[in-house]
């Protein structure tokens, strides 16, 4: 049964959108400035949990405390719903922050920590005491509320963050790798717990992280950025099958990326070479634009199959063989060039051992065809 604060929370719930927003920061030592977010165009509906992906230094986290409010904007607008809201100090925007480190205070309880907001807002104490508790029994942290921070483990402090974020009902949630702190094992059970939760309030969310597999499983759409930029935007299944560039192919994922020469286009698909064999490759990918001449191909190893050395479209010697237990993952040399493959279900089949010779079959549907120039302009 749904209670009133989720009720209050979806209501509440705004889209997001960045127009052509710029951060630079002046040069230390120097006189010159440092672009760290350029001309970011986003748009986030409301409900949408939206995350921003890349390598350190891509200039996710400055967006993210741009729409905080915890920078400034250079250049260019933030929108909340129909409000303008760059020139808003970041107690006024109406959103709420999970941080890395979770920011609990030390000395007050559970209890106190959640009702933190509530009490700052001034709310009457009936309202608070009711939201409070509304939001512990939500967040499945009853019989805490009189433990300190540091008596409960630290997937309970990710609890005790979200329910003190989530109880002031804003109308967008930002998350700073808030899950960073946590090992391997539990990292995925939260995380799992964090989209079911953001799912069932239907709050507009924008997370910033640096681990795509996490990024993958929780989000509605990606954004990946690079050098201050979108490289490109789409949902998880977008980026991994649809690349529109050589770093997102690299970025997201396993790939083998093979030199390869375009020779022409017809009904089949488009006509290549590929490690000295012509192939027609019948999906080149929804981003690809015809023209003949260098280019790369781009294969998951998954796409490729391991066979007995008569068989398939090539053949080469098993340089390295490791077990996973639900796959087996391979370094196949063909025509001096390292493939990687990975092989599941493998106690079904053969494994095969270094040195031995096998053939190599290629999925042609899972070939993507990318320019080795391609830019990182904004999706």
């Amino acid at each position: 049964m749904r209670n009133r604060i989720e009720d209050a929370i979806k209501a509440k719930s705004s889209s997001l959108r960045l127009v052509d927003v710029t951060k630079k920061f002046r040069q230390i030592g120097g006189s010159g400035e440092v672009i760290a977010v350029d001309n970011v165009n986003l748009s986030i509906e409301s409900g949408e949990l939206v995350t921003l992906l890349g390598p350190s230094g891509c200039g996710k986290t400055t967006t993210l405390r741009m729409v905080a409010g915890f920078e400034s904007v250079t250049s260019g607008k933030l929108f909340l719903g129909d409000e303008m809201i760059e020139s808003v100090p970041p107690n006024k925007r109406d959103m709420a922050m999970m941080f890395q480190s979770y920011a609990l205070f030390p000395h007050m309880t559970v209890y106190n920590n959640i009702r933190y907001g509530l009490k700052i807002k001034k709310l009457p104490e009936a309202e608070i005491t009711q939201r409070t508790n509304q939001i512990i029994e939500l967040m499945q942290i009853k019989g805490m509320e009189n433990r300190l921070p540091s008596q409960i483990s630290g997937g309970q402090q990710q609890r005790v963050a979200l329910a003190r974020a989530v109880v002031i009902e804003p109308k967008v949630l930002l998350f700073d790798e808030p899950l960073s702190n946590l090992d391997a094992k539990l990292r995925e059970y939260m995380r799992d717990e964090l989209r079911a939760l953001q799912k069932r309030l239907g709050i507009t969310s924008l997370y910033v992280t640096h681990d795509q597999s996490e990024a993958m499983a929780i989000s509605d759409k990606v954004v990946l950025m690079n050098a201050g930029r979108i490289v490109q935007v789409g949902t998880p299944l977008d980026l991994y099958n649809e690349p529109a560039t050589l770093f997102v192919a690299e970025f997201i994922g396993k790939s083998n990326f093979l030199p390869c020469e375009i020779k022409e286009k017809n009904d089949d698909g488009i006509e290549s070479v590929i490690l000295g064999a012509r192939i027609t490759v019948p999906s080149p990918g929804k981003n690809f634009s015809f023209f003949k001449g260098e280019a790369t191909a781009v294969i998951r190893p998954e796409f490729i199959r391991v066979l007995e050395k008569e068989d398939g479209q090539f053949t080469g010697v098993v340089r390295k063989t490791v077990f996973f237990g639900n796959f087996v993952e391979y370094e196949i040399e063909i025509k001096n060039r390292i493939i990687k493959v990975e092989s599941y279900c493998p106690l079904e089949k053969k494994i095969y051992q270094v040195e031995d010779v096998v053939g190599i079959a290629v999925n042609l549907d899972g070939i993507r065809l990318l320019k080795n120039n391609d830019g990182e302009a904004d999706a």
